[in-house]
C-alpha cells in the first residue's frame, strides 16, 4: 500500500504541481525515511495509519537521535507535512499528524560581508579603459549598490532600466513579486557609458545583435552566474588578497551599510526582495519615492561628495 500511495503522490507533484523530477525525488526520499522508521519500530501498520501528532513527534525524536542536522530535519518535516496534506485532501487519512509538529531550532548564520575599504580596493584594481573592465566595474556596483541576487543581475535587460526615473525593475529569481530599485547618480552614469560604449564593442563579437541582456561576456553572449563568480574571484586576485568572495557577500554588504546608515528594516526588506521580514531579521510595501530618499542618504556610493 505504501508504494502505491507514494507513486501517486510523486505523480501529483510532477503533473499537477509542476515540480521537477529531482524535487519530487527529494520528497520521496523523506517519505521513505518515515517508512523505514515505521517498519523498524512497528508503531503503525503503514503510512495511512500514522495519524497522531505524538507518533510524528516520535519520528522527530528518532531523527534527532540519529544526529541529523536541524536543517535536514526541518526539510523532512516540511516534506511530510505536504505529503499528509495531500493524503488528507484525498480522504486517505483523517488528519495531518505533522501539521503542528515542532522542529529543532535552526541556527541562523550571517553571511560574511566585505567592508567599504575592501570594496574600494576592488574598484581601484579594475582597468575601466577596457570594455571588460568597464563591465566588471558595473557588476560590482550593481551587486553592492542594489543588493541584487546573482541570478537577478544576469537576467537584467536594458529595457528594465528607467534612466529618467533613476530606477530599475528587478524580476526576482526566487519567484517573488517584481520590485523597483533606486539607481544612484554614479551608477546611472556607469550604465549609460557601458551601454553606449563597452557593451556595443562586446556585442560586435557575436551575431546575436538582438541580445537585450544588460551584461554580456567577451563573446558577446549573456553573462551567467558562474561567469560572475569567476570575475569576482579574478578581481580579488588582483587586489593581492587570498580569500574568495561571492555575489551574495556583496548583497549582504549592501544591506549592512544601508542599515548602519540609518535605513529602516522594512525599506531594506523591500530592496532585497524578501517576502517576509523574518527572512533576514536584520535587514512590505514601501513607496518607491520614500525608498529613493532613504537610499541616497544611507548608501555610501549614492551620496554626493
Amino acid at each position: 500500500m505504501n508504494e502505491d500511495v507514494i507513486k501517486e503522490f510523486k505523480d501529483y507533484l510532477e503533473l499537477e504541481r509542476g515540480y521537477s523530477e529531482n524535487t519530487s525525488i527529494n520528497y520521496i526520499s523523506d517519505i521513505s525515511d518515515l517508512v523505514d522508521f515505521i517498519n523498524e519500530h512497528k508503531i503503525v501498520p503503514d503510512l495511512l495509519h500514522l495519524e497522531r501528532k505524538k507518533q510524528a513527534d516520535y519520528f522527530v525524536s528518532y531523527l534527532v537521535n540519529k544526529k541529523l542536522e536541524p536543517k535536514s530535519i526541518a526539510r523532512k518535516i516540511s516534506s511530510l507535512r505536504t505529503f499528509y496534506t495531500y493524503l488528507l485532501e484525498n480522504h486517505l487519512v483523517k488528519n495531518n499528524p505533522f501539521m503542528d509538529v515542532t522542529t529543532p531550532k535552526i541556527e541562523r548564520r550571517l553571511p560574511s560581508i566585505i567592508d567599504n575599504d575592501e570594496i574600494k580596493m576592488m574598484f581601484n584594481v579594475i582597468d575601466t579603459t577596457k570594455p571588460l573592465g568597464e563591465r566588471n566595474y558595473l557588476i560590482i556596483d550593481l551587486l553592492y549598490s542594489c543588493g541584487l541576487r546573482v541570478s537577478e543581475l544576469c537576467n537584467l535587460k536594458i529595457n528594465d532600466i528607467d534612466f529618467y526615473g533613476k530606477s530599475i525593475i528587478v524580476k526576482s529569481g526566487k519567484g517573488s513579486k517584481d520590485r523597483y530599485l533606486v539607481l544612484h547618480d554614479k551608477l546611472i552614469d556607469e550604465l549609460k557609458n557601458y551601454i553606449s560604449g563597452a557593451r556595443n564593442r562586446l556585442l560586435s563579437n557575436t551575431k546575436e545583435e538582438d541580445n537585450r541582456t544588460l551584461l554580456i561576456n567577451y563573446k558577446g553572449t549573456s553573462l551567467t552566474p558562474r561567469g560572475v563568480r569567476k570575475i569576482l574571484n579574478a578581481i580579488m586576485d588582483k587586489t593581492g588578497e587570498t580569500y574568495k568572495i561571492t555575489p551574495h557577500m556583496l548583497r549582504h554588504s549592501c544591506a549592512t551599510v544601508l542599515l548602519n546608515g540609518g535605513m529602516d528594516l522594512r525599506s531594506v526588506q523591500e530592496i532585497l526582495g524578501h517576502s517576509m521580514l523574518s527572512t533576514t531579521q536584520i535587514y512590505t510595501d514601501v513607496a518607491i519615492d520614500d525608498i529613493k530618499e532613504k537610499y541616497r542618504n544611507a548608501h555610501p556610493r549614492a551620496r554626493k561628495d
